[in-house]
């Protein structure tokens, strides 16, 4: 796949739990953008299952990541590649660490999704219950871990925005207006 220069490329981020993927599906299906989450596509590798137009390559890359590993430079230049090829792209858990931002088109936006700690707890309490995704409260998260530096790494080269992702519709509509507003017109 040819990566043609998209129009605008919005990464959303934040600790587990805080609505990442339900945010940046929720904004792209409204506004007839692409979707990529990087959990998803991981979770596709690791049960070996091919979706058509994701590519081959990067899914069977994702396959032989180890839990928790985060993604290494060849793999995100993939991701990138595949992201890279659509209009306006809203990419879900990239970036994780520094590298990764290295690798950024300088015009990403990098929303930040912000959630109290009770609402990230539910919500992962939830998703455990109803899904094959796992959670323990107290365990460690690299992902989580890195994020402060990332972002303050990230806030030197890019355009990096807090959005509140607290909880119910009311805040949802409202943080899809917020990034829905970013891609847009740009950051305030």
């Amino acid at each position: 796949m040819s990566a043609s220069r998209c129009r605008q490329l919005l990464c959303v981020v934040g600790r587990h739990g805080s609505g990442k993927t339900t945010l940046a599906r929720a904004v792209a299906k409204k506004n007839g953008w692409h979707h990529i989450s990087v959990g998803f596509l991981r979770r596709l590798a690791l049960n070996r299952q091919i979706v058509p137009g994701i590519p081959l390559s990067l899914v069977l890359s994702m396959g032989r990541l180890k839990p928790g590993e985060f993604l290494p430079c060849l793999l995100s230049k993939k991701l990138l590649e595949y992201a890279l090829s659509f209009d306006v792209c809203v990419l879900d858990g990239f970036p994780a660490s520094r590298e990764h931002v290295m690798l950024l088109p300088e015009d990403a936006i990098i929303c930040v999704l912000v959630s109290p700690k009770k609402v990230r707890k539910r919500r992962l309490l939830e998703r455990a219950g109803a899904t094959s995704r796992k959670w323990s409260e107290g365990r460690a998260s690299a992902r989580d871990d890195a994020l402060p530096d990332m972002l303050r790494f990230a806030g030197q080269s890019h355009v990096v925005v807090f959005v509140r992702n607290a909880d119910g519709n009311k805040s949802l509509d409202a943080a899809i207006e917020r990034i829905r507003s970013l891609v847009l017109s740009g950051p305030d």
